[in-house]
């Protein structure tokens, strides 16, 4: 069904837009200030004239100036180009060189092949030499001197992305190593291009890990399948052990939330340097540190929420290579700036059904932990960072407008008429003073669209 359209006869919610209030609020204005000279109000009055005029531009005016932004600045044709002329991006002018330690984490971290990375202060000495006054590498000999420890140098640790069992497969021993290298002197070459001054690497290093047993009773429900139930077991404790870092898309972040339950603003999101593989907020980073301990609570909590699993029992934790003789009932502890990792091939966890042992087909196992662990990395592969698109305004013809001075009535001699070819000259210098004083409120007038590109008269 068509919706005629009508003029509502409510008063406009705008005051600017509403003429018969303006008209109201001039003329008590008049009244208060020259009713001791004026006195006709009528509407043959040409002051009254000139107030209804200025109060229908007005009118005009906040009607214009009612639409947003974006519609005032929109062009009839390439608007997108002509905002991308006048307006930095988001990605052009809120990323910024890194300056926090995150920030470097977050560069090595874009570099293709690695997982994490993190830095430490190294530790660099330089000796003063007491008597030349000199800073040397060694301590000179016969000379006093005075150990310097210097600031802004540091060794990163890289941790590389697993190779896919095809990948390590096809690979060399020798071509292992070479990627590494390529990945390190890839690191070395991102940081030396985006240092700050003062600052430099000592090393650059993959973290070496350390690997832990784990030795433990798991009931299973009776229709689970053991195979999927295990490898989803490995994959949420190693994941526990040596926490990933995701990258996230724009639409992600811009649906994320803070603790406190506030969304991110756009300056969070762009925050740090541009990166080309997704948003890395800096929670994701200090969730991913180096583990400090491993608490067989967190595993626990962890496992049990895999579906399938029904209970767990006699947990025990302990060193892989180095077995420790002391029982690592609840906690047990990881050696500083070592990444700790689950020992799959010597791991002791076994599954049960009620009270019967299940058997593991450890085929079906690997297939299952290498399609888990090959899903996650194709996901964290497809996500790439995109630019804030420009909010698009529509369109509106802002330029279209005629003067005040082609509004009055022909006898003012103001328009494009003009006077009669016989108007004295104090007729002419009336309607040029009219003019002048007219102009003040037209200039204010067309000013509205002087933002527009294409209003070519309104800048004449």
């Amino acid at each position: 069904m068509n919706n005629a359209i009508s003029i509502s006869p409510q008063p406009p919610a705008v005051s600017s837009m509403d003429y018969q209030l303006l008209r109201d609020e001039g003329l008590r204005y008049i009244e208060q200030i020259a009713s001791g000279l004026w006195t006709d109000y009528n509407v043959h009055d040409p002051g009254i004239t000139m107030l209804e005029l200025l109060c229908y531009a007005i009118t005009d005016l906040g009607y214009r100036t009612g639409f947003p932004v974006a519609d005032l600045l929109a062009t009839r044709e390439n608007n997108r180009d002509t905002f991308a002329q006048q307006f930095f991006s988001a990605s052009k002018i809120l990323p910024v060189r890194p300056v926090t330690a995150n920030d470097y984490r977050k560069l090595f971290i874009n570099i293709p092949g690695v997982k994490n990375a993190w830095l430490r202060k190294a530790a660099y000495t330089l000796q003063h030499d007491l008597k030349d006054d000199v800073l040397l590498g060694t301590p000179p000999e016969g000379h006093k001197y005075q150990p310097l420890s210097l600031n802004g140098i540091y060794d990163v640790l890289l941790e590389l992305d697993p190779l896919t069992p095809q990948e390590a497969a096809n690979m060399t021993e020798s071509e292992k190593r070479e990627r590494e290298t390529a990945i390190i002197n890839a690191a070395r070459e991102v940081y030396h291009r985006n240092r700050n001054l003062c600052e430099d690497l000592a090393t650059i290093s993959l973290v070496q890990e350390q690997r832990f047993l784990i030795c433990t009773d798991i009931e299973i429900t009776a229709a689970a399948n053991p195979e999927a139930v295990m490898a989803e077991i490995l994959f949420v404790i190693q994941e526990y052990m040596s926490p990933p870092v995701r990258q996230y898309s724009l639409d992600e972040m811009q649906a994320m939330r803070h603790a406190d339950g506030s969304a991110y603003r756009v300056d969070e999101i762009f925050e740090g340097p541009w990166l080309d593989n997704g948003f890395i907020p800096d929670e994701e980073l200090e969730r991913a540190t180096l583990r400090t301990n491993i608490y067989t609570s967190d595993i626990i909590n962890l496992v049990m929420d895999i579906p399938g699993v029904r209970s767990i029992k006699n947990i025990l934790l302990n060193y892989c290579d180095t077995p420790s003789a002391k029982r690592h009932e609840w906690c047990i502890p990881v050696t500083p700036w070592r990444k700790a990792a689950l020992c799959v091939d010597k791991n002791a966890i076994h599954l049960f059904k009620d009270v019967i042992p299940v058997s593991i087909d450890k085929t079906k196992l690997q297939q299952q932990l290498d399609a888990r662990m090959k899903a996650v990395q194709d996901a964290a592969d497809a996500v790439r960072s995109s630019d804030l698109p420009y909010t698009l305004g529509t369109y509106h013809p802002m330029a279209d407008y005629t003067p005040l001075l082609h509004q009055l009535p022909a006898t003012y001699g103001v328009g494009p008429d003009g006077l009669p070819a016989n108007a004295t000259p104090a007729r002419k210098a009336q309607s040029n003073q009219l003019k002048g004083y007219l102009l003040f409120f037209d200039r204010c007038w067309r000013t509205i669209c002087r933002s527009c590109p294409t209003c070519a008269p309104c800048s004449a």
